[in-house]
């Protein structure tokens, strides 16, 4: 006993539970001597770190690549596989809401049999339809995104986020059918697994239900991954008639006669920068745009005012600190959209300010005062060349309003000791 103490005063010392599990339904009954891991734990010390290994722990609770679903003011469906990952999903966009009773006005959580079912809601509203991981079938994925655009009148968007683990095995599958076009006899090192632990047997006998692709569906990821594009892949596999279903987008939608581009909204594959439709570009300013200087103080203008309006502007408090934060969050999010290299549609947008660089940024926002001023602070900042500009014109609005916030405050304390004033002076007299 002795020496288990020792053992434990140890500052590497630690407790692993392997193979622990968590799935509701197999219920308290399973493996009741989990229930004894706090017990255990109050006679070793709360000082030593108790760690379980498990296999079976559901996915994060935060899904920033969906965030756009509230911020566009559009009608969309998101379509999940299952209850359990449905709830984390409506869980994250409701907190990501302002604390409203119309969260859950704007946020609706719809539990349905089928993707049929749809056809009761108002679909000629629907602008978007996101899927959240691949459907079970290339019919089913079309049968879904056709629940949106309705109305002819309008540009509707069909959205699948693919797991990085299915677009992994898409990868080896299509350098696997590089190889045999080839002649090669070598297996691709991609497709090599090691054996599993204790089983004997290949991991690639053991795919997981979430990696396994139905066979249209692979030909379609396959035609994203190469940059072919998709509405040829579909119409090979349905064997469409027509001239044209064999030509792409772009191809097909150009006037022989007038060479101009009449495709609303190709696939993803023909104009890889769709993304941008979704949040709309911010304006830019108008040619040889400049800023109006400061009128002249009027006549009888109080010099205190000026005053108290000069100087340089004090930190942020912590509200403010919250709401820049968030603004650049949103900056982040709509400029990482409009880059015009594939990568940036698999890294997430938080990797647009590097190594904290928007943490650094709020601490001398109400410092910065001109571009050469912000470039100093950013200098090594990556997307400071094509990015830059759009961000000091957005600290410069941030100041106009702090500005007119602190007029409208020495005026509102002006009025209030005029007041204070008459009513002393009233007394006096009384």
């Amino acid at each position: 006993m002795r020496g288990m103490k020792n053992v434990i005063s140890l500052t590497r010392f630690a407790v692993e539970n392997d193979e622990a599990h968590v799935i509701n339904q197999w219920g308290c009954d399973f493996h009741q001597a989990y229930a004894q891991i706090g017990l255990i734990h109050k006679h070793i010390g709360y000082d030593v770190p108790v760690i379980a290994a498990t296999a079976t722990l559901v996915e994060g609770w935060q899904f920033p690549d969906i965030l756009w679903v509230i911020q566009t003011g559009e009608r969309v469906i998101v379509s999940c596989k299952s209850i359990d990952l449905l709830f984390r999903v409506a869980l994250y966009l409701c907190r990501s809401l302002p604390p409203s009773p119309k969260r859950l006005k704007i946020v609706r959580v719809w539990e349905l049999p089928h993707i049929g079912a749809l056809q009761h809601m108002h679909a000629c509203l629907v602008g978007r339809i996101v899927n959240l991981g691949i459907p079970e079938s290339l019919s089913l994925d079309i049968q879904q995104r056709g629940r949106a655009g309705w109305d002819l009148d309008s540009a509707a968007l069909g959205i699948t986020y693919v797991k990085p683990s299915v677009m992994k095995r898409v990868a080896a599958s299509l350098e696997e059918d590089m190889q045999k076009q080839n002649g090669e006899d070598c297996q691709s090192t991609l497709s090599k697994m090691k054996k599993t632990k204790g089983r004997g047997k290949p991991q690639a006998n053991m795919k997981s239900s979430e990696t396994m692709v139905e066979a249209n569906m692979m030909v379609v990821l396959k035609a994203h991954i190469t940059g072919a594009c998709l509405c040829v892949a579909i119409n090979s596999i349905y064997q469409n008639p027509g001239e044209k279903s064999l030509t792409s987008c772009i191809s097909a939608t150009i006037n022989p006669i007038t060479t101009i581009f009449t495709c609303r909204l190709p696939c993803s594959s023909c104009q890889p920068f769709w993304e941008a439709d979704v949040r709309p570009q911010p304006f830019p300013q108008p040619p040889n745009f400049v800023i109006p200087p400061n009128p002249p103080n009027p006549p009888g203008h109080s010099s205190k005012l000026s005053a108290k309006m000069s100087g340089p502007a004090p930190p942020l408090t912590k509200k403010m600190r919250e709401n820049a934060f968030h603004c650049l969050e949103r900056f982040a999010c709509q400029h990482w959209m409009l880059k015009d290299r594939s990568h940036f549609r698999y890294i997430p947008y938080q990797a647009f300010w590097g190594d904290g660089k928007h943490k650094h940024l709020i601490e001398v926002f109400h410092l910065i005062r001109s571009q050469e001023t912000l470039n100093m602070y950013l200098h090594d900042w990556e997307f400071l060349p094509s990015d830059g500009l759009v961000l000091y014109e957005l600290n410069q609005c941030y100041d106009g309003k702090t500005a007119a916030m602190k007029v409208l405050k020495v005026q509102k304390a002006a009025e209030m000791r005029v007041k204070k004033k008459a009513i002393v002076e009233q007394g006096n007299i009384n």
